[in-house]
Order: structure tokens, then C-alpha cells, then sequence
């Protein structure tokens, strides 16, 4: 099977989508105009066309900002599955196609990935070269499989050819699964709260989070992270950004920083970890200065997708960041990113990595001085003494340790 002019498409689609991430939607116009002109010349395959008319359609408005990570996902996942796939033969194929099939709601997020079905389905099956439904009658055993005594034999060997595939699939599938799981806790807290609200009305004005508070005069838990706690009570927050698809817990370690790096908020071995804070972070009152961590991942969870704030453009469009305590709601302004690195041990400079919160004007100037010798994007002129901040960090690949740190404001 020969996908070589697929594979040569989505790398083009994949800097395409790179370009236009960094101009404005007013010019995307103009983008579109000269691409189309072009097309035949940029693209020979499926691909490059399905994504020209996808274009078109955002071009319509047709689409909301948050496709443009969505395709770029699937197009990084059709790229993966092509370059793992370059030594199969038709029956690999054919295995994978009924693993894609089962999974494709899991896998994918636009119809590119189905596109991907459709065809991949009708290179297996030469014959049946007719227009199917991408979304509902791709055939889900199209294949056929003799039935005589060796079909075992061969199945175990193909299946053995396949295995890095189905280890990828499975795990992009359980992170996908997890991150359900937790908007279902996070959606079933806030039913609750609802439910809560309209039973128990009270006369007097609602005070929220650590404000309001119990006989003793320790904080009352928000009700929508009630059930979450009780599975975990290293629950420090929870974070949620359209910017960077995230709906996730925060948690505080106690038993080391490292813990969550390589385990989910269930506590499960997981290669997607967990955000977390230091465990020096202070809830109550909460800390002036909090950093969050995260996986950059490839598949776009986690921090995955903090990368776009690098552009100035998408910066000032996805500004608003929602960060919860469990006490208290905040709403956040990202306001700039930083790129910049871990210091070796013996070198002088700011950590930002080591800061709880700022004690006094010396260390908040510090941090300025920092944050504007590594702008990558926004602006710090807004900022002031006493502003109370929110550090979204993950890893960053240009060089050695790098780091890239979203920096935002507490506005309310």
C-alpha cells in the first residue's frame, strides 16, 4: 500500500496549518485565494483537497477557532498511522483498518480522519470504487477472511506485525477515555450544585468558596469539586482553557513532586501524568503566584497544545483561562508566553519553577525582569505590583530544558 503522496500532503497541510495560526482571521482570505489558485500544483492527493474544502468552509465561518487544533490533531495522527504502517502489506492493512474502524470515534475528531477511512477502505477494496458515507457506512468488516485452519496462524502473525500500532491506539484511547471520565466527575459536581440551588434557597447573599465559611471557621469546599475530592484528596484545583482544549483537575502532591508526572489524578501509572502545583502552594489564602504543570504531549492533552500561544494572534484571541481552588473560582487573563529554560545548578539567574508567591517588591521586580527578557509573545505593560498570577509550564524542544510559560492575571 502506497500512501507516499498522502504522507507528502499532510506534511504540507500540517505547515499550512502553522502558517495560518500566525496571521490574522482577516487575511486567512487572502491565504485561501492565492492557496486555491494553487491547488493543483500544492496537493496531489485526497488529502490536500478535503483540506482545501475544509478551508473553504472556515473561510464561511463554518468553523469555530478551536477546529483549526482539531484538524491539526488528526492530521498528526494520519501522519503517525501512514509512517508506522510503511512496511505493511495489504493484510496489516486490513488488520488496522478494522482496529481504526472500532476506534475511530476515539482517534479522530474531524472528517479528515474519516476521509482517511473512506479511502483507506477503498484501496483495500479496488472494486467497490463507490461514493460511501465517510461518517456511517464505511463497512466495518468489508474484509474478508478465508476460513480454513491456518487463519489462526496467519491472524497471530500480522497481529504481532501491528503490535507498536495497537500499543499507540491503546494508549491514545485511554487518555481519551480518562479525560471523559473526569468531565463526567466535573459535570456530575456541577448537576449537583444546580440541584443544590434550587432545593436549599437561601434568604441571605451567597458568598463563595474560602469566604464562606463553616463554625469553625475553616473553608467550605466548592460543591462542584465535592466528588472529585473524595477521589483524591491531593486536589488542589481545577483548570479550564478553550485555548488549550483543557477541562483537567489540578492536584498538590505530598508524596513528591514527581509522582504526577508519571500518574493520572486516579493515581494510575500513565505517561500523561496530571497537572499539578508544588506542594508548597498555599490554598487558603491561595497563592499569589501559582504555577501549573503539564505534559507538552504530541496528541494535543495535557499541555499539548500550549504552543499556539506563541503566536501573538491566538494569544489575544483565547485570553481567557479558567483556574478554580477548590475554595474559590478565578477567572484569568493570559496575558503573554515566555520561552525560556531550566538554569543548571551552579548558574545565577531567576527560577521562576522555585517561586510560591512573591514576598515583597524586590521579588515581584525580579520576576518582571525575568518574564521580559524571555517574551516570546503578548505583552508584560499591563502587569502590576500585587497582581496575582497563574504560570501555565510545560516543556519546549528548541533547546536544552526548555520551557514555555504561559503567564496570566487574576481579573476577578
Amino acid at each position: 500500500m502506497d500512501f507516499s503522496k498522502e504522507w507528502t500532503d499532510l506534511n504540507k497541510i500540517s505547515f499550512t496549518i502553522e502558517e495560518i495560526r500566525r496571521i490574522s482571521p482577516e487575511a486567512r482570505l487572502s491565504y485561501y485565494q492565492k492557496l486555491r489558485r494553487q491547488e493543483d500544483l500544492c496537493f496531489v492527493s485526497w488529502a490536500g483537497h478535503f483540506f482545501m474544502e475544509w478551508f473553504a468552509a472556515d473561510i464561511d465561518g463554518k468553523h469555530n477557532p478551536n477546529s483549526w487544533i482539531l484538524i491539526s490533531r488528526d492530521v498528526k495522527t494520519i501522519i503517525r498511522l501512514i509512517e508506522d504502517g510503511r512496511y505493511y502489506d495489504k493484510r496489516d492493512w486490513e488488520l488496522t483498518y478494522k482496529e481504526l474502524y472500532d476506534q475511530k470515534e476515539f482517534l479522530f475528531n474531524t472528517g479528515l480522519g474519516y476521509e482517511f477511512l473512506r479511502n483507506l477502505y477503498l484501496a483495500l477494496n479496488p472494486d467497490k470504487k463507490k461514493n460511501l458515507n465517510t461518517n456511517k457506512n464505511i463497512p466495518k468488516h468489508a474484509l474478508t477472511f478465508p476460513k480454513r485452519l491456518g487463519r489462526f496462524l496467519i491472524i497471530f502473525f500480522f497481529a504481532i506485525s501491528v503490535g507498536t500500532l495497537s500499543i499507540w491506539l491503546y494508549l491514545t484511547i485511554d487518555a481519551y477515555r480518562n479525560q471523559k471520565q473526569l468531565e463526567a466527575i466535573h459535570s456530575s459536581d456541577n448537576e449537583t450544585e444546580l440541584l443544590n440551588e434550587a432545593v436549599t434557597k437561601q434568604p441571605e447573599k451567597e458568598i463563595e468558596g474560602d469566604q464562606k465559611t463553616a463554625k469553625d471557621n475553616s473553608p467550605v469546599v466548592l460543591s462542584e469539586y465535592k466528588d472529585a475530592l473524595s477521589l483524591n484528596s491531593q486536589l488542589f484545583g481545577w483548570l479550564k482553557a478553550d485555548g488549550l482544549s483543557a477541562d483537567l483537575p489540578v492536584v498538590r502532591p505530598d508524596n513528591g513532586d514527581d509522582f504526577y508526572l508519571t500518574h493520572d489524578f486516579s493515581g494510575d501509572s500513565n505517561d500523561h501524568g496530571c497537572l499539578f502545583v508544588d506542594s508548597g502552594c498555599k490554598l487558603n489564602p491561595r497563592s499569589n503566584y501559582i504555577v501549573v504543570y503539564g505534559h507538552n504531549m504530541k496528541d494535543g492533552t495535557m499541555f499539548g497544545n500550549i504552543d499556539y500561544y506563541t503566536d501573538p494572534s491566538y494569544l489575544s484571541q483565547h485570553k481567557d483561562i479558567y483556574f478554580d481552588t477548590i475554595y474559590k473560582k478565578g477567572r484569568y487573563e493570559a496575558i503573554a508566553t515566555l520561552r525560556t529554560r531550566l538554569l543548571n545548578q551552579d548558574e545565577e539567574g531567576f527560577r521562576y519553577y522555585r517561586l510560591n508567591s512573591y514576598k515583597n517588591e524586590n521579588e515581584w521586580k525580579e520576576f518582571m525582569a525575568f518574564a521580559e527578557e524571555n517574551l516570546a509573545a503578548g505583552s508584560l505593560s499591563s502587569l502590576k505590583y500585587k497582581d496575582k498570577l497563574l504560570l501555565l509550564s510545560t516543556c519546549e524542544y528548541s533547546q536544552d530544558n526548555g520551557r514555555l510559560v504561559v503567564v496570566c492575571r487574576l481579573k476577578n
